[in-house]
């Protein structure tokens, strides 16, 4: 059976999931439908895989599973479990006790096989497997960064744009930057740090799996670049017949107005009269006619005032009536068909881009051998298409009876795709599968996530009788005041934005088939209760707002009013880690963070505090040791660019001689010739020095130069993170310092120092961060997000028709916007605003359900009174909600829950332990630690037989007094011996083998077999030391490194001398060397018994 959890927010989502895994780990359904625990534990946890969508989610649940677990084993009374576990598998507490126990010392001792992982851990896990089959070489690697990979294929693609064979892409380039700059867009091209880059931009879109879906059409169809620009022709041709025949019939409609002697002037309203739309037309204007235009046509009523109807009515209606109205005509299906013609020849262009862009990227995976982790979903799911279920678990090796998806509304359809076959293999088998997620929590579909699925993609994948639902509707989390807000605010909400969409899909009657607008069904489970631990706790909610005329002035104003909900807050018995502040973007956080730090560096009242923690506080760029190490190293990169001369002069001054900020920009323009004047020879010296030093050390060295003990107290921790990032760059990436510099521009806005979550301070964190956590406290001081795309942001919809010659491409890019209702693709564009008003609603979602006890809400208040009933933004959907009678100019201001004050609880906290950062120590790579292999350990007391084992190998390897250098360096560089350690062994072995009874043996002219085997016709063998052979004998050396001498070597070098005998030898002498000691003992040979065949 497949149960489906729709879990709304609190709902005790975790508590659920542990329960699940845990009876899947502890026992199983029989025949009869009963559940039954093991005799003894039969190691579940192999055949169970549970996946989520971060590794941070990952490891929680592997915690509180064996945690769980714990509990079960060792305290069983007191686990949250045990009635429920006791009622369904009807047994006792011990007998749960013993199962519990030995299960998880199973696991424990088998936690490899824990299979919780992310769902792209679990994809490459699959695909590496299957590497024949998709045509990878085994050593492959998953790259983790897309944008680094993207931006080195566009840089490919500049730096090719002057080749003869690339004109076509240089002209597609010009035309999508001509119309981008015509639609009012920036446009910028051809800077890898300029985080605007356009392309980078578009380029976001070969992740989607629309253009996926139609990849390989798209690029066997414009593999020759002429698909494109005759294409675009067909787009000119219609677009041309269509604004000539237009312009044809405004001016035959002007002519007749002309042989009667009247101008649009002489209609009613004069200079605003209906008809002065002819003027448009003729101007080659194409415009829709107004509402009034249409009513006048077929009525000459409203043609002209009653005193100033003209004699010539009757023949003037006859002749312009019937042009007018093939006016209207033309704006019914022709005009559709203009308008997509005219929407299709915008971002044609842009295809080709994409396209050329995309096969960089392949080429660059080639060259690489990595694979782009957003492409794994695609390629395993041809894989999974291909094969069954039974032949993926025999490749993989791990046979899964029972899958577990959490955040299943992050889930996107190729993944699914890849999930249903498996799961499908399991419900045949009358295994139990588990999905659990909430489609108003989705807010990742710009990762490809589609909610749909959990409301309606699953099921239609299976029988009813193999699957069962359950709405989770019990809050465990937020007061009694909140669950109620939110219950109202949303199942509102959802009824108005489904009301007015569907309006606008009626007005434009080109939907193809019957739209299902789903905005009521994602919100059809809002409906709350109240756990029974909340009922009496009120809880408090509050939300404000105001008009404001600009932006910027409700930003301002926000901000004002912080400080005094903090100190009422702080008054009411909250502490500042108490409380959180959600924001939708980045840059929100920053302003907030800005204000934080200033009231608390200005604060003088002991009674309040301001502390805050967040990742926007934390950049490591604000560090200024980071800036002059960023500022040194762009000017070793390329000191001919002005812009890193002004920045190496900047930092070295500031920091090295404390110059003030001014005097060293003023000093620099006065002088800007001599960079000798800013730059001391220290300074030359030192960056010549460091010049050809690999990345990391290069950044060691700088940072060794320029570090100040005193100073650098409160900068340690900025560096250590710095580091850290270079470290983990040089691992993933190409270590060249231009490669590097470009990857900071694109990742220095996200590299921050990470912080401990025990810390008693405020926090700052956008809403899609906060996903998943619970806050006492939640301040949401901007609530002004739009609900449907941003119009200052490029949106893109892929669209496709069956339209002909539309259909002649498979797919297009197309900006998002309301002009694309009036074309053919019309349902695209409808379905693309329904899921972006569900998007932004559920953020608003996501915020309001996080905080457990209050929550204070800041937005604007609609100014215009026109502007009510257009729900356009979150802020006037709570307007409409909460202030349907809308405001007199003043404060609009709801609350909740007046008299809650924060409750005294005892907390059990744990302090956390400090431990001051030292000061960051730059070593010189010569005189850092090595790694040492075998060797470790090998010339310490009591470490005889480990030293004897090693100098065996290196005398094994030595065949001739000429090898000695070579044989000692390569076990340096192997790590299996230090340079000290080297110098000692050299100066050893060469007064060993000086030794003459010796030195013949490593001469130039014998033959030496070293650690050779001498096989036995029953497979064993035997392998002495050396052995020697020269004119007249040859000659068995065993070495010996040992103190002590022992009957038994004597047998084994007779043994040895015996079985070259018997090879055809017929001088055969033995020694044993005591190497340390320094004795050379013969072995008389003795008769053995031994086999006659023998080989070697």
């Amino acid at each position: 059976m497949l149960h489906i959890y729709k879990a709304s927010a609190g709902s005790g989502k975790t508590y659920t999931l542990t329960l699940e895994y845990i009876k899947l780990l502890l026992g199983y359904r029989d025949e009869q439908g009963r559940y039954q625990l093991y005799r003894k534990s039969d190691a579940q946890h192999r055949r169970i895989l549970a996946v989520t969508f971060t590794n941070k989610a990952t490891e929680e649940m592997k915690h509180r599973i064996v945690f769980q677990l714990d509990i079960l084993a060792h305290d069983t009374e007191k686990s949250p479990y045990v009635d429920g576990l006791m009622q369904l598998f009807g047994c006792t507490v011990e007998q749960i006790r013993g199962i519990a126990s030995e299960t998880l010392y199973v696991l424990l001792h088998d936690f490899s096989y824990f299979n919780i992982s992310t769902i792209d851990r679990f994809f490459q896990q699959v695909l590496r497997n299957f590497t024949r089959e998709i045509g990878l070489q085994g050593s492959f690697e998953i790259e983790m960064d897309n944008d680094f990979v993207t931006a080195s294929a566009i840089d490919r693609m500049y730096s090719e744009l002057s080749d003869v064979d690339q004109k076509g892409l240089l002209n597609w380039l010009i035309h999508y930057a001509e119309e981008r700059i015509e639609s009012g867009n920036w446009w910028s091209l051809g800077n890898r740090s300029e985080r605007k880059d356009d392309l980078r931009e578009l380029a976001g879109e070969l992740s989607k799996e629309t253009y996926k879906l139609f990849r390989n059409e798209i690029l066997s169809q414009i593999k020759d670049k002429s698909v494109l620009d005759d294409y675009l022709k067909e787009m000119r041709r219609i677009r041309v017949e269509f604004e000539s025949l237009l312009r044809k019939l405004g001016e035959a409609a002007m002519a007749v107005l002309e042989r009667y002697g009247l101008s649009p002037d002489d209609f009613k309203g004069k200079g605003r009269s209906w008809i002065q739309y002819l003027k448009k037309i003729v101007g080659g204007k194409v415009e829709p006619p107004t509402q009034t235009f249409r009513a006048n046509v077929g009525n000459r009523d409203g043609w002209f005032l009653k005193k100033e109807i003209p004699a010539c009515i009757d023949s003037l209606y006859e002749e312009l009536n019937p042009v007018l109205q093939e006016m209207v005509n033309c704006f019914g299906e022709p005009y559709v068909r203009y308008n997509t013609a005219v929407q299709s020849s915008k971002y044609i262009y842009a295809l080709g881009i994409l396209v050329d862009i995309d096969r960089r990227i392949e080429e660059y995976e080639k060259e690489h051998n990595v694979l782009l982790l957003s492409d794994t979903a695609g390629i395993l799911n041809a894989v999974i298409n291909e094969n069954d279920a039974p032949f993926i678990y025999e490749k993989i090796g791990t046979r899964v009876n029972h899958f577990m998806i959490d955040e299943f509304q992050d889930t996107s359809k190729l993944q699914w795709q890849n999930f249903a076959p498996l799961i499908g293999e399991s419900l045949s088998h009358d295994h139990t599968d588990l999905i659990v997620g909430d489609v108003k929590q989705s807010i990742y579909r710009w990762r490809n996530s589609d909610w749909s699925l959990l409301n309606e993609g699953v099921q239609s994948l299976f029988r009813p009788s193999q699957y069962s639902e359950r709405s989770m509707n019990m809050n465990y989390r937020s007061c009694a005041c909140i669950v109620e807000f939110n219950n109202r605010i949303f199942g509102e909400a959802a009824r108005l934005l489904q009301q007015k969409l569907e309006r606008e899909i009626e007005e434009s009657a080109l939907v193809e088939g019957s739209f299902d607008v789903k905005i009521e069904k994602a919100y059809a489970d809002i409906g709350q209760r109240v756990a029974d631990s909340n009922l009496l706790r009120s809880g408090h909610v509050s939300v404000t707002m105001w008009e404001s005329d600009k932006k910027e002035d409700f930003y301002n104003e926000s901000l004002a009013r912080i400080p005094d909900l903090l100190r009422d807050l702080q008054d009411r018995g909250y502490t500042p880690g108490d409380i959180t502040f959600l924001t939708r973007t980045a840059r929100e956080g920053t302003m907030l963070v800005d204000l934080l730090l200033r009231l608390n560096s200005e604060n003088t009242d002991g009674r309040y505090r301001y502390d805050v923690i967040s990742s926007e506080s934390l950049l490591i760029r604000n560090s200024p040791i980071i800036n002059l190490l960023i500022g040194i190293l762009r000017y070793i990169q390329d000191p001919s660019i002005e812009l890193n001369r002004l920045l190496a002069v900047y930092e070295y001054n500031s920091r090295k001689f404390k110059a003030s900020d001014d005097a060293v920009i003023l000093s620099y323009f006065e002088d800007r010739e001599n960079i000798g004047r800013h730059l001391d020879n220290d300074f030359f010296s030192f960056v010549e020095s460091i010049r050809k030093e690999p990345l990391f050390e290069m950044c060691e060295r700088i940072i060794s130069y320029f570090s100040d003990e005193g100073a650098d107290e409160g900068e340690r921790v900025y560096i250590q993170a710095f580091q850290d990032y270079v470290l983990d760059y040089c691992r993933t990436h190409t270590a060249d310092l231009g490669s590097f510099l470009s990857w900071w521009d694109d990742n220095e806005d996200k590299l921050s120092v990470t912080t401990p979550q025990e810390q008693d301070a405020m926090r700052v964190m956008t809403i899609h961060k906060s996903k998943g956590l619970e806050f006492k406290v939640v301040i949401i001081p901007f609530c002004n997000w739009s609900l449907d795309h941003q119009s200052n942001q490029t949106n893109f919809v892929w669209c496709h028709t069956h339209e002909e010659p539309f259909s002649r491409i498979p797919v297009l890019p197309l900006r998002y916007g309301s002009s694309l209702a009036q074309t053919y693709y019309a349902t695209e564009y409808f379905d693309e605003k329904m899921y972006a008003c569900i998007d932004n609603l559920n953020i608003a979602y996501v915020a309001f359900t996080r905080t457990e006890e209050e929550l204070h809400i800041f937005a604007p208040a609609v100014k215009n009174k026109s502007d009510k009933g257009r729900f356009s933004s979150i802020s006037a959907m709570l307007s409409e909600v909460l202030f349907p009678e809308g405001n007199d100019g003043g404060d609009l201001h709801y609350e909740a829950g007046i008299d809650w004050r924060a409750e005294k609880k005892k907390k059990n906290v744990s302090v956390v332990p400090s431990f001051p950062a030292g000061i960051y120590r730059s070593i010189e790579p010569g005189n850092r630690l090595h790694l040492r292999l075998q060797g470790k350990g090998v010339f310490g007391e009591g470490k005889d037989r480990t030293y004897g084992t090693l100098m065996h190998r290196i005398l094994s390897q030595i065949e001739t007094l000429d090898r000695i250098d070579d044989t000692i360096a390569a076990f340096v560089r192997s790590g299996e011996l230090s340079e000290s350690e080297s110098k000692s062994i050299r100066e050893d072995i060469n007064r060993w083998l000086a030794d003459e009874r010796v030195s013949s043996w490593f001469s130039l002219g014998v033959n030496v077999w070293t650690e050779r085997e001498i096989l036995q016709p029953d497979g064993s063998f035997y392998r002495p030391d050396r052995v020697v052979e020269t004119d007249n004998e040859v000659i068995v050396v065993d070495y010996k490194f040992g103190n002590v001498e022992r009957a038994s070597y004597k047998r084994q070098v007779n043994t040895y001398t015996s079985l070259i005998e018997k090879m055809g030898y017929d001088r055969v002498s033995g020694f044993i060397w005591y190497v340390s000691l320094g004795k050379l003992e013969p072995v008389s040979y003795t008769h053995l018994t031994l086999p006659t065949k023998l080989e070697v």
